[in-house]
């Protein structure tokens, strides 16, 4: 099914409100609830985010805007995203688009620009020009899947407890204890 899924010649990058198949993927994965398919699509696309990935990842703002707009802030897709093009904003064969449309998703999303921001301030200062890096290593963006362990045979879950019943199995009433409360009359 995925083969198919993300046959990457059908993918066109020309068109700037694609998004990446991995990254649809990922999308799809956290629709139906697959830890483990959100993590391959998550491992695939941080593979395409490598130099020498034969097809890199390509970024547009309108693509961005989807991610950034359509996730949930703790999303590992989007902490992704965000880290690679806050990385790589300077690199137009990754990051393409016009600095209007840039502009106008750093509006709508403003701790876009803060995060793209401290890049560029700790990219330039401190003697460690070009050195520094936001995105992660990938171990970073992967679900843990917290798979819960089989239960022990002896473990019973929903058990019913049956009723009190006399000898001749009519149901006992309940015992109803009010609670005994001291009680002093001020006139007495």
């Amino acid at each position: 099914m995925f083969k198919g899924y993300s046959d990457e010649d059908r993918f066109t990058q020309f068109d700037p409100t694609n998004i990446h198949p991995y990254a649809a993927a990922w999308i799809l994965g956290a629709t139906v609830g697959c830890v483990d398919f959100q993590n391959y699509a998550m491992e695939q696309l941080y593979n395409h985010s490598c130099k020498q990935s034969d097809q890199p990842l390509v970024v547009t703002p309108a693509a961005m805007e989807k991610i950034m707009t359509g996730e949930p802030f703790q999303s590992p897709l989007r902490w992704f995203m965000e880290d690679f093009v806050c990385t790589h904003f300077g690199n137009e064969q990754l990051i393409k688009g016009e600095i209007s449309g840039w502009i106008r998703l750093m509006q709508k999303c403003p701790w876009f620009l803060h995060s793209l921001m401290i890049m560029l301030r700790y990219r330039t200062n401190g003697g460690i020009a070009g050195m520094f890096v936001m995105l992660k290593v990938k171990e970073v963006y992967m679900i843990k899947n917290e798979r819960k362990p089989l239960m022990a045979p002896t473990y019973q879950l929903n058990v019913v407890t049956p009723a009190k019943r006399g000898a001749d199995g009519t149901p006992k009433p309940k015992e109803v204890t009010a609670p005994h409360v001291k009680c002093e009359r001020a006139d007495a």
